[in-house]
């Protein structure tokens, strides 16, 4: 980011850059590299929890821009970073985040084997539902 900065201070180009690695990382991908568990929410409903999580703890509503953010996620071209300035960023995407995870400490909710154990639980329990022949007492 520092290198990004200083080529775009000291040269003669003039405007906006995308600073990013390569790469795109899913809201849910990064939430499972942090060791979290994703919690689908219905983007009805993510106004209302934002609403009440304001009034709890004084943070300011969500917005309709900031649900789709989260719903859908956000991308960047640094195409023109790299051709005008020759911007080569050191890390990918998803290796900058495992560095930010690893630099904060961030442990594990539930561990990988037991997360993955639970989604196939859960994917199993569903697709017997589906066809019928599952039952709703789980």
């Amino acid at each position: 980011m520092l290198s990004a900065l200083e080529k775009v201070t000291k040269s003669q180009h003039h405007g906006s850059y995308n600073i990013a690695g390569p790469g795109v990382l899913l809201l849910s991908q990064a939430l499972r590299r942090a060791g979290r568990v994703p919690v689908p929410l219905p983007s009805s409903a993510a106004s209302v929890l934002g609403s009440g999580l304001s009034r709890l703890g004084g943070r300011a509503e969500l917005s309709p821009d900031q649900v789709r953010f989260l719903q859908y996620g956000r991308v960047v071209d640094t195409s023109k970073a790299t051709r005008e300035l020759g911007f080569r960023p050191h890390f990918s995407t998803p290796e900058a985040f495992d560095d930010f995870v690893r630099s904060h400490d961030l442990t594990a909710l539930i561990g990988s084997d037991a997360l993955a154990e639970l989604e196939g639980t859960a994917l199993a329990w569903l697709r017997s539902m589906r066809t019928g022949r599952g039952t709703s007492n789980v």
